[in-house]
């Protein structure tokens, strides 16, 4: 066998020959190509992932993908490379790797993130080089491997990805396997392609270039008979029948996976097999093929890709995804082409058929084959043609041979609602090299060639910056649209106005909202056929797209299934013009050719219009379950958000909440379970579990039960159950007493009785005690004590926090504290028995402190000692709190994950207050966002001092700081700082991702350390007085409206950002104010002014990360604005951010 050192020579050339054997090794045999000279593929430096390039070496060893990883092509927008017409590096006439490899970063900055190549094998360019001559090489026009792994590493490098065309149904005729086939009828590779004495055998197979083939068979002199092609004369169909065949594509497969390709667009797949008496397209033979090819690449290369090219409908390519084990993806051809009217568009989505879970279609405008019109019917064919291609020469085989921008005409806003579609409609788009600028065509060329000219980076001539070679593959465009000097990137690039620039700009939208890539899409039906309106959904993320497809101004009124009704003002995220919403209804105005995106989120406001006044007593939150938001389009309005394994629940503030109580429970960051045994609650004694024990109650995630299955306890049912009182059920109780891990302030609870239905518990009531500490057993046994006989006559004091309340079988059941205190025992009583699966007591931590241990080093932002989350950026995928929840973090939900931005330039934050006050000297973090920084303040106005610098973090591990002396620092270590007597820390990651936990390591103060310290803490913030006389102002940003007294009241205070804040002069700050103002990362944001009246906050942050308003100059800030509001007139106070303050 081959060692990775065998496989180059020692001047760091592969050896081609070397790497052929290897590939075809038995599978047990293969190896893991390190090339000297240049590393074999790198991990992708994926910001908040690291992703794994496995090859079947480390797929051996034990190396895994997570699903992030596995679905990488769901959010993909991938960017057809033409080799040769893109960039020609050494002067040849002919594009080549190196030339593709140059111009990375301009792809980059597009926004595409993933690179499919055409054809670079050795090849006589008959058909472009889907004429393969041979499948382990490079054509010289194109460069070598060496170039190949060079731009591989590149690709990865830039956290983008790269697949590249396979074509296993047929070879050049001049493949070595053709020339050997033919000259032998008795030899080995005979059977290598298809022979027949008979040119009538698979007489029913229609033949697809109807314009140059008259049959699919062809006579050979050399080998007398004929041999099977599918296209051209000069390609040979393989015999797939063939075992040795067979093996040999796999071979092939593996030879450029191990060089780090990421997957593979599959040409011409219904073709593999033939059998007579049928058309010889789609046969079982050929989808038990690629069941063996997909099996090969989860095993050996999991992560990497197939995407099927079919050319069929889309109920006959959904057979090439199997039940999720053939294709990954599928193109969806006949969407674009229907994408007229309203009407077309809708009956060929509606005849798209569901797909398995874990697969994707793929949807494209143009390419560099003809726009296939196979799919549609003759009259939408004739249609097409007369309208797109009148002149015949624009016409070949069943299709067009045009690129997009003259086939619409040139018309900017034809192409740019083209782009719109294939950016926001199911599917990861493709975009054809040259498009994004608008390049033309040129149908004086030879068949294809027309839609496959050199891209035009400049306006030089001769040829536009392509290459430096006298005379090109191909002639650059001339014509008076689009000749270089009209279209080129260096100019698209300069003009902010261009298609390039808006194209970017929708690349980089759809690339933030995950509803584009992975949602569901349901369709708006609307009378004008020439609107076209649907809303893509995932978990929390809603988005409404309206599109005018006719020539005349359109102002269609959208009326939204109710389910999907947001706040009442919603946001176009392209132009971020704002829009009312009334009642389920939206009205939209569009010029002719217009498009809006509309974000119908923030879910949280939704479900508060939703809700209304709520039931006085009743607790209700904003939730997301993957299982049910993915069924039917049911959306995060519909369900309840649970994280299965954490202790942390998003709660929603509502109205009506308890007499007494602040209005139901903040918005933003959640309650702490203080029940669940995550934290170390535990059941200290129970009267009866008969059935299944009471500890069930504190586990995390909701109980589960499969019929005639015990769990491990050798019980049935998941859960706490009694045994029963009697035949009627009457006059008894059960009650089990739980020992909360950590005291606190009870607000609300989940009595869960999923799974049990006949045998549910019909009511329950929860008592609480308290006890400054942790209880002996013999104390212990005197609260309990006499319980059973009359808890009501008891002289301990337990005290009623909520009466008894009705329960339904199988249901949650969410219910406020009828009186909100501090507990450390709880006890559950149900009425008279049955069974109940989870029990969730929500609070806020309140530990009670023992001073003489407060010399020990602790962890003083640990939930348990009283640690919080007050503001964070954004928590998408799993909430913050679980962060500083005890424990290892258990799964990749059980931590705080965001959203992903992929920008270089962002970050998320998360402001941590700590259960002590005390000086940090030890920073633990887990997991794999790209960098971190870690500052901290004392005190709501304090100012943020730097603790940990910007730190690059590696990946999947638990990495600690610990505070160091300038003398023991070195370059090699961050260094924690020392900043004092620290109340708050914000850590903030770089540019997005996930920690599991973070650890804050330090001494907890006592009262009186605390209170020198204070005593030398200075908390006064110096605030600039300004003068203002304009009766109006614009904000710099985005207000959507004036927050006046009345409008106080129905808005909630925002904890996603911070604010730049006017105030009148002599009105003090609202509560919460300053803290709101600690984090400098937010966007527009609203604030009341809780009891103050006639005046108002007003908050005008840049929607543009990275720009601020001149907080020096209140003239300039306002004249920098673009939307008048009317103020009061006096006096105020400008504000500027904390840490702009000095």
């Amino acid at each position: 066998m081959a060692t990775s050192a065998d496989a180059t020579s020692t001047s760091g050339q592969v050896d081609v020959e070397q790497l052929r054997q290897a590939s075809g090794s038995k599978r047990n045999e293969l190896v893991k190509f390190s090339l000297t000279g240049m590393d074999s593929p790198k991990p992708r430096n994926r910001p908040g992932r690291v992703r794994k390039a496995v090859s079947l070496a480390a797929a051996e060893s034990g190396a895994t993908v997570n699903d992030s990883e596995r679905l990488w092509y769901q959010e993909a927008v991938f960017y057809e490379v033409y080799v040769r017409a893109f960039c020609d590096a050494n002067g040849d006439g002919h594009g080549d790797l190196q030339g593709v490899t140059s111009r990375l970063d301009y792809l980059s900055n597009l926004g595409v993130n993933c690179i499919w190549l055409l054809p670079i094998y050795p090849s006589p360019l008959r058909d472009d080089g889907y004429d393969v001559a041979d499948y382990c090489g490079v054509h010289p026009h194109y460069g070598t491997i060496e170039d190949f792994q060079t731009l591989v590493n590149a690709v990865h490098e830039r956290n983008m990805r790269i697949i590249a065309d396979l074509i296993p149904n047929h070879t050049s005729d001049e493949h070595e396997w053709f020339k050997k086939s033919r000259a032998d009828r008795n030899g080995p590779y005979r059977d290598y392609y298809v022979w027949t004495d008979n040119p009538e055998t698979y007489n029913d197979a229609r033949i697809i270039f109807v314009d140059t083939e008259k049959s699919n068979w062809t006579w050979d002199e050399v080998a007398g008979q004929y041999y099977w092609h599918r296209f051209f004369s000069s390609q040979p169909d393989l015999n797939f029948d063939n075992p040795k065949v067979q093996e040999e594509m796999k071979n092939v497969m593996r030879f450029w996976l191990n060089l780090g390709i990421d997957g593979f667009r599959v040409d011409a797949i219904p073709y593999l097999f033939e059998r007579e008496g049928t058309n010889c397209e789609n046969l079982p033979e050929t989808h038990a093929y690629l069941k063996e090819l997909r099996t090969m690449m989860n095993e050996e290369y999991p992560g990497r890709v197939m995407l099927a090219e079919a050319c069929q409908l889309p109920h006959q390519v959904r057979e090439y995804f199997g039940d999720g084990d053939e294709f990954h993806m599928g193109f969806h051809f006949p969407v674009m082409p229907r994408a007229h009217n309203s009407s077309s568009l809708k009956e060929i989505l509606a005849a798209t058929p569901e797909i398995p879970e874990g697969c994707q279609w793929v949807t494209f405008l143009r390419n560099h084959d003809e726009l296939t019109l196979e799919m549609v019917t003759p009259e939408e064919r004739k249609w097409m043609w007369d309208e797109y291609a009148p002149d015949m020469q624009m016409r070949i085989n069943l299709g067009i041979r045009r690129r997009l921008h003259p086939l619409l005409d040139n018309d900017r806003r034809k192409v740019e609602l083209a782009k719109c579609m294939l950016l926001t409609l199911p599917g990861s788009p493709i975009l054809y090299y040259g498009d994004e600028i608008g390049t033309g065509d040129n149908i004086d060329l030879f068949d294809r060639n027309g839609v496959r000219t050199p891209m035009q980076w400049d306006s030089t001539r001769p040829h536009a910056g392509f290459s430096e070679a006298e005379k090109v593959y191909a002639p650059v465009i001339d014509s008076q649209l689009y000749n270089c000097e009209r279209v080129n990137v260096k100019d698209a690039m300069a003009d902010p106005s261009s298609l390039y620039h808006v194209l970017r700009h929708m690349i980089h939208q759809r690339r933030k909202h995950q509803a584009f890539g992975s949602g569901k899409l349901v369709w708006i039906d609307h009378e004008d056929l020439s609107i076209a309106a649907w809303i893509r959904v995932y978990k929390m993320d809603v988005m409404l797209v309206v599109c005018n497809l006719s020539n005349e101004p359109k102002s269609p009124t959208i009326t939204l299934p109710e389910r999907f009704v947001s706040v009442p003002d919603v946001e176009d995220i392209l132009t971020e013009t704002q829009y009312s919403l009334e009642e389920n209804t939206i009205q939209v105005p569009l010029e002719p050719f217009a498009f809006k995106w509309i974000e119908l989120s923030p879910v949280e406001e939704a479900l508060l219009k939703r809700l209304g006044n709520p039931e006085k007593g009743s607790l209700h939150w904003a939730a997301l379950q993957d299982d049910l938001a993915a069924k039917e389009g049911v959306t995060p309005l519909d369900v309840a958000r649970e994280f299965e394994h954490g202790v942390v629940y998003q709660l929603l503030k509502i109205s009506g909440g308890v007499p007494g109580e602040e209005a139901g429970f903040d918005r933003g960051l959640g309650l702490v379970d203080l029940a669940s045994a995550q934290l170390g609650s535990k059941i200290i004694w129970t009267n009866n579990e008969w059935f299944a024990a009471a500890s069930n109650l504190l586990k995390p995630g909701r109980g589960s039960f499969s019929p005639q299955t015990f769990v491990s306890t050798g019980q049935l049912y998941d859960g706490w159950e009694t045994a029963r009182h009697g035949a009627l059920r009457r006059g008894g109780r059960d009650f089990c007493y739980i020992q909360l891990g950590v005291p606190g302030v009870v607000k609300g609870f989940d009595i869960d009785t999923n799974h049990f239905t006949g045998n549910y518990a019909p009511a329950a009531s929860v008592d609480g005690y308290c006890a400054d500490r942790e209880l002996s057993t013999e104390e212990l046994n005197v609260v309990v004590s006499g319980i059973v006989e009359d808890v009501h006559n008891n002289r301990q004091e337990w005290t009623e926090i909520l009466p008894e309340v009705t329960l339904s079988a199988s249901s949650q059941h969410y219910f406020a504290a009828a009186l909100v205190s501090r507990w450390t025992h709880l006890r559950l009583n149900i009425y008279p028995d049955g069974g109940v699966a989870r029990f969730r007591a929500f609070g806020d931590v309140t530990p009670k402190w023992n001073d003489e241990k407060e010399e020990e080093m602790i962890d003083l932002a640990l939930i348990t000692h009283g640690g919080k989350g007050v503001f964070v950026s954004d928590s998408y995928f799993s909430h913050p709190d679980n962060a500083i929840t005890p424990g290892r973090g258990i799964n990749m939900g059980d931590g705080w994950e965001t959203k992903r931005s992929r920008s270089p330039d962002h970050k998320e934050w998360l402001v941590i207050r700590l259960g002590r006050l005390g000086s940090i000297e030890e920073i633990e973090l887990g997991n794999y966002p790209w960098g971190v920084v870690v500052d901290g303040c004392f005190g709501e106005g304090g100012e943020w001092r730097e603790m940990l610098p910007l730190t690059h973090l590696e990946g999947h591990k638990q990495q600690t700081f610990v505070r160091t002396t300038d003398s023991q620092a070195t370059e090699s270590i961050a260094t924690l700082r020392d900043v004092g007597l620290v109340s708050h820390v914000r850590v903030t990651i770089i540019p997005d991702g996930g920690i599991s936990r973070i650890r804050l390591r330090g001494k907890p103060f006592s009262r009186k350390s605390l209170t020198r310290e204070m005593l030398s803490t200075s908390l006064t913030s110096h605030i600039q007085l300004l003068g203002i006389d304009e009766g109006r102002f614009h904000t710099f940003g985005s207000v959507s409206q004036v927050l006046t007294d009345e409008g106080c009241k129905q808005w909630l205070a925002s904890t996603t950002g911070t604010m730049s804040v006017m105030c009148k002069q002599g009105i003090a700050l609202p509560h919460g104010m300053v803290q709101l103002q600690q984090n400098f990362e937010g966007e527009c944001t609203y604030v009341p002014l809780g009891g103050v009246a006639k005046y108002l906050v007003v908050v005008a942050l840049p929607k543009i990360r990275g720009t601020r308003p001149d907080l020096m100059n209140l003239s300039g800030f306002i004249n920098e604005g673009n939307r008048a509001v009317h103020i009061h007139q006096g006096v105020w106070h400008y504000i500027a951010p904390l840490g702009e303050l000095n």
